[in-house]
């Protein structure tokens, strides 16, 4: 059996471990997630239903794509993640 060893970090290093751990997993989780999502798929991300997404786009104007000849809204991870965060755009 391994023994257990006790260490002392300082709040800084604690500080600095912890957003160190964070940042490792938010790139892990942007190598998962599409960058580009549909709407039903946006709208799971941010936890609400699709008409609350469009309620929402149309408000607070969170930013989408439309491809060429079509009425696809594709919207951006870091944008709707942007918007969970309180920033908006006008």
């Amino acid at each position: 059996m391994d023994a257990i060893e006790i260490i002392t970090l300082s709040k800084i290093q604690l500080e600095h471990l912890l957003e160190e751990s964070a940042d490792r997993a938010i790139r892990k989780l942007s190598d998962i997630q599409p960058q580009w999502m549909q709407r039903q798929a946006a709208a799971h991300h941010l936890g609400i239903d699709a008409a609350t997404l469009d309620k929402y786009t149309i408000r607070d104007g969170i930013p989408y794509h439309t491809p060429q000849n079509s009425k696809l809204k594709l919207y951006n991870r870091v944008d709707l993640d942007a918007w969970g965060r309180g920033e908006v755009w006008k």
